[in-house]
């Protein structure tokens, strides 16, 4: 597909898919992209530009913590709202998709209030939950209590971010691949086998994950890219639009295309469409295979996310 400037610039069709240049060193900026059809459902003025650490340590979190929040949208998920905490359980077992966000210090009847959850994901058949806290949150008050009933305090993955003016937009390509925003449940389907295949958890969930993405939303604040290499699925990632930040998730590569820059490809577009939309800071969550590829594109480890977690 080849558009000039002004098609461009008036084109507001989605789905889109971008055929890549063949064997060759691609720059991103020249792949089109629709226009966001809900951008006046963000603010354009609240956009984070200051790039202290406490200032990107504080909006790696916010960002990640409405995400799980946005939850509330997917038919898949059961959302709960309560007094200082909200709480969602999934219908697939993994432990960050089953878990409750406490927005208030710990009490000291707050055994009954632990009891009561840990028995409510028992009924569910989650395999294990976790307990995030809300900036903020005196964390000892619910350290002891939360270890008494169970739960193992977790150093999480290296919380990373950068600054969205430095990323590095070139990357070396194989033949036939091409780029696609997913905005169908047919594409959301094959997006749910890339994730099951790149994580190694059962195809069986398939269903279940396509039907939990596609309820979020396919354009702001929460959007899906896919890659295809030779008419083939093989690489996923997400971004979710929220806290003044650009949040990237989910990004996997199925074993047989990985080590081919897909992984690179389908972190950077997303992040080159939140820069046009006038955002400066990315944010992320690194595995540790995605952590040295994460820093050669220019993020920074701010620190590491911390949580609770229990198996049930």
């Amino acid at each position: 597909m080849h558009l000039t400037c002004e098609e461009y610039n008036s084109w507001q069709g989605i789905p889109f898919t971008v055929p890549l240049p063949l064997s060759q060193t691609v720059s991103p900026s020249s792949i089109v992209r629709p226009n966001l059809e809900n951008k006046a459902k963000i603010n354009m003025n609240t956009k984070l530009t200051d790039f202290s650490s406490s200032a990107l340590v504080q909006a790696n979190r916010a960002n990640l913590y409405e995400f799980f929040c946005h939850f509330e949208n997917s038919k898949v998920i059961e959302y709960n709202k309560g007094s200082g905490f909200v709480r969602w359980s999934c219908r697939f077992p993994i432990d960050w998709y089953n878990g409750i966000l406490c927005e208030r210090d710990a009490t000291s009847s707050d055994g009954d209030f632990i009891e009561e959850n840990l028995g409510y994901f028992k009924a569910k058949n989650a395999a294990e939950i976790t307990f995030w806290l809300e900036d903020g949150i005196n964390l000892a008050s619910w350290d002891s209590l939360l270890t008494q009933h169970g739960f193992k305090f977790v150093k999480g993955p290296p919380a990373m971010s950068m600054d969205l003016n430095k990323l590095n937009e070139t990357y070396h390509l194989p033949d036939g691949a091409e780029i696609k925003i997913v905005s169908d449940e047919e594409s959301m389907q094959e997006r749910a086998e890339v994730i099951l295949r790149g994580y190694g958890l059962p195809i069986e969930w398939k269903d279940d994950v396509a039907d939990f993405y596609f309820n979020l939303g396919c354009d702001t604040p929460f959007r899906c890219y896919l890659a295809y290499w030779e008419g083939k699925p093989v690489s996923t990632a997400e971004i979710f639009f929220g806290k003044e930040v650009a949040g990237i998730n989910g990004v996997t590569t199925v074993p047989e295309a990985r080590g081919k820059g897909f992984a690179s490809l389908i972190t950077m577009v997303p992040l080159l469409d939140a820069r046009n939309m006038g955002y400066r800071v990315g944010t992320l969550q690194a595995t540790e295979m995605g952590f040295p590829l994460y820093q050669r594109m220019g993020f920074e480890h701010n620190f590491n996310l911390w949580y609770f977690t229990c198996a049930l």
